[in-house]
């Protein structure tokens, strides 16, 4: 049976990075599944994709279906035959319809009794029968979370479609979406490349996009991006500060990975290092970079879609953002630290946790009164309860500052600097970072018995109010975060040994 591989590509203006990699896997397991119910085997499915062009590739998509023998049922068997025995009209219509002979029909034992069958073979259909309809169906039902409409078209997609690519061997497979067809041509970089690719068979399909200037895998493009950012890193005598979370999402901001260095202010450095880091990745996806022994340095990697002629100049052009962004980040930090953290606390009594659970100022006071009990149990001897009642007082106060505004990552983080510059007691700083630790799958945990404490109140506080006012998780949604709230309570508690 001939086999063929099978490329089906659609190349658009650039899609937002988050929607990449859940419409790859929609089409990914669409594609499977349609092709298994259709009996068309296949070998491997490799994803692709990039800002451009979302892809799958399956090697060896054979010519048709797999021949199948079922046992079909017809009428009752007592209606079936007349009193002399012979096949009545309604078996006779039953073997027409399967397009056999009566000779071939046989009396089929079934729950409901006797019943007229034959076993039949079906010929399983040619893929180029299959693939159109499969292929139309599945690219007008990819699940964007939003989409547009462009021109006068009807169908709407996360940004103006331009081509489709939907070959199976050398044969195109007819495929339209809005006011697209399908073909064989695809197309390199946006401005190294911009030409044309017209491709014989799927199989010319990545080392063409390679030729021209695109990283098509995403895999390959991210460990290009890393060897790249690791490169220049050691050329500047530094040491890339990894972030898996910053390389996911640059990755597919770019199809061919280019990182340049630049540096900032060396003033900026007494600001908290987490609020740099902040700056540089949260607005501008820029890298950090530190020294031998962890601290940050006054530099940063950008990373570009295109490979600049006068790099210099390129340069300074992430220098003059990255200088308006840290110049606003030094300014809410002077501005915050005009006022103690304490004096935040009354602003909160305005801050909304949850409508019918009220403002934050009712949820400390509910977390004070937890945290003295959890304490009472947990760590009665250690003689921490006056520090338990300050971080409890204190640990959202930093909600109502303008860093946190302008960032809300920062949050626990900036109550730490702004406790320690109002003159707090250290351990009462820590616990307003530590009191959010784990903030994720596989992050510490409170090293202080202050910062548990409080986490652990501020968490039970969460789970027994949303639950109580009916807004358990369901299996599609979890707005609180409950189950993640759930999962920090029994990690804090195992790793400080507290028994309640």
């Amino acid at each position: 049976m001939v086999s063929n591989d099978f490329l089906l590509e659609l190349g658009s203006e650039e899609i937002p990075t988050s929607f990449i990699k859940p419409a790859l896997d929609f089409l990914e397991q669409q594609i499977a599944e349609g092709l298994r119910a259709a009996g068309l085997g296949h070998g491997e499915i490799r994803q692709f994709g990039t800002p451009r062009r979302l892809a799958i590739l399956i090697k060896s998509v054979r010519s048709s279906g797999a021949t199948r023998q079922r046992e079909a049922v017809g009428p009752p068997l007592r209606i079936a035959r007349d009193a002399e025995g012979n096949w009545a009209p309604a078996a006779l219509k039953f073997a027409e319809g399967l397009g056999i002979s009566v000779d071939l029909l046989k009396t089929v034992q079934t729950s409901k009794g006797e019943y007229v069958g034959a076993e039949v073979i079906e010929k399983g259909q040619l893929a180029e029968e299959i693939l159109p309809g499969l292929l139309n169906k599945l690219v007008h039902g990819i699940p964007f979370k939003k989409s547009m409409r462009w021109g006068d078209v009807e169908q709407s997609y996360p940004r103006p479609l331009h081509w489709i690519v939907a070959l199976w061997g050398s044969e195109v497979i007819p495929v339209t979406f809005a006011d697209v067809q399908s073909s064989r041509d695809t197309f390199g970089h946006r401005f190294l490349s911009p030409g044309r690719i017209s491709l014989s068979a799927p199989s010319e399909w990545e080392p063409a996009l390679k030729k021209n200037h695109v990283i098509p895998s995403i895999e390959e493009r991210k460990a290009l991006l890393r060897q790249k950012l690791e490169l220049a890193a050691r050329g500047n005598d530094a040491h890339l500060l990894v972030d898996d979370a910053l390389e996911e999402q640059v990755v597919q901001l770019v199809e061919l990975p280019c990182p340049v260095v630049g540096t900032f202010d060396v003033r900026h450095l007494d600001l908290p290092p987490e609020v740099l880091i902040q700056e540089m990745k949260g607005h501008q996806r820029y890298f950090s970079l530190v020294d031998r022994q962890g601290t940050l340095l006054p530099r940063f990697i950008a990373v570009s879609n295109t490979p600049v002629r006068d790099e210099e100049l390129s340069v300074r052009g992430y220098q003059r953002v990255l200088r308006a962004r840290l110049a606003d980040g030094r300014f809410f930090f002077d501005q915050d630290r005009k006022s103690k953290l304490v004096e935040c606390v009354p602003k909160l009594s305005k801050v909304v946790f949850q409508q019918k659970l009220g403002t934050y100022a009712e949820k400390i006071a509910r977390i004070s009164q937890l945290s003295e009990h959890l304490t009472e149990q947990a760590a009665p001897s250690k003689n921490i309860l006056e520090n338990v009642r300050r971080a409890a007082l204190l640990c959202k106060a930093d909600l109502v500052t303008g860093m946190v505004g302008e960032f809300p990552e920062l949050q626990g983080v900036m109550g730490r600097e702004y406790a320690r510059a109002s003159g707090e007691p250290e351990d009462v700083a820590v616990a307003l970072d530590e009191h959010y630790w784990p903030r994720f799958s596989g992050d510490r945990t409170p090293q202080s018995d202050v910062g548990a404490l409080i986490g652990l109140a501020d968490r039970f506080d969460t789970l027994c109010g949303i639950f109580g006012i009916g807004k358990a998780p369901t299996g599609a949604a979890d707005p609180f975060g409950l189950r993640r709230a759930c999962l920090s309570i029994i990690h804090i508690s195992l790793a400080k040994g507290y028994r309640f």
